[in-house]
């Protein structure tokens, strides 16, 4: 029997994507030799009645209804208990990926326990960017050490497949209340557990950055990554909690003044120094 890749995408008033995203997973089935696939979406807006017209999908699609708005974390939790796969691929209601994503990075992954795809951000201006500035770049996603003293290097979870069995316990028996953190979250668990990662270096993936984006609203994202600071508490030694909230607070500073500047120096410079030796 083929293993079977789960794809789980939340939908928050998200009626309006399902066409779109019905049409990426019929054409990545149709490209789809190594697995099986299923689509499990996550009503995360109740008020929203959804019903799928799943009458020529040659995969299963299922849907189910959160009682109350519970947010992008717990419903990827919820969405990998009720799904079947060995495989996850989490996805944003307005993520576009390749035609072959599925087929590319599955073929690739080997026995790795994750695969980290290329991509691109697509503006609102019809402007693109890759996400990943040269193969070390990304490389970088690998490295624990890029969590804390540079950035969370991976645009979405959309640009990662990875087995259902390795995601950590403590991301699925916990989640951010604060949405916007929940990926860097999982992604520090991940290479602190030394899970075996794998780069892709094809450019699979498009980030669509609609200027509404949580990874957008800085005061949000500060307070997300505190809350992962908390729950990482136990987890990790006090330095590298220290350099997660050292650089929430520089980031989400009301403006980058030289006094701001000198008082977070150490961030400017471990960035710095990370950027030159690592990137």
């Amino acid at each position: 029997m083929k293993p079977m890749i789960s794809v789980i995408i939340p939908l928050y008033k998200g009626k309006k994507y399902i066409p779109q995203i019905l049409n990426m997973m019929d054409q990545n089935s149709r490209r789809l030799k190594s697995a099986s696939m299923e689509v499990v979406f996550i009503n995360d807006y109740p008020e929203e009645k959804i019903e799928l017209d799943t009458c020529n999908c040659t995969y299963s699609v299922k849907i189910f209804v959160n009682d109350r708005n519970m947010g992008i974390h717990k419903s990827r939790i919820r969405g990998i208990e009720l799904c079947s796969g060995d495989y996850i691929l989490m996805l944003d209601q307005d993520d576009v990926i390749a035609d072959n994503y599925l087929e590319n990075q599955y073929s690739k992954m080997g026995s790795s326990d994750w695969i980290v795809s290329s991509g691109i951000y697509r503006y609102e201006d019809g402007s693109e960017e890759d996400i990943f500035m040269s193969k070390k770049h990304q490389l970088a996603c690998l490295d624990k050490w890029c969590y804390y003293m540079y950035s969370n290097p991976i645009a979405s979870p959309g640009q990662v497949l990875l087995r259902k069995k390795c995601i950590p316990d403590l991301w699925k028996n916990t989640y951010l209340r604060i949405n916007g953190s929940d990926d860097y979250f999982l992604w520090i668990l991940l290479v602190e557990n030394k899970a075996r990662g794998v780069i892709n270096p094809e450019k699979l993936y498009v980030h669509i950055s609609t200027g509404e984006n949580t990874s957008l609203n800085e005061v949000s994202m500060k307070r997300s990554d505190y809350e992962v600071t908390e729950l990482l508490s136990e987890k990790i030694n006090w330095w590298k909690i220290h350099r997660i909230r050292r650089k929430a607070e520089y980031f989400t500073s009301e403006c980058k003044t030289l006094g701001v500047k000198l008082k977070y120096m150490d961030v400017g410079i471990f960035r710095k120094v990370y950027q030159i030796c690592r990137l």
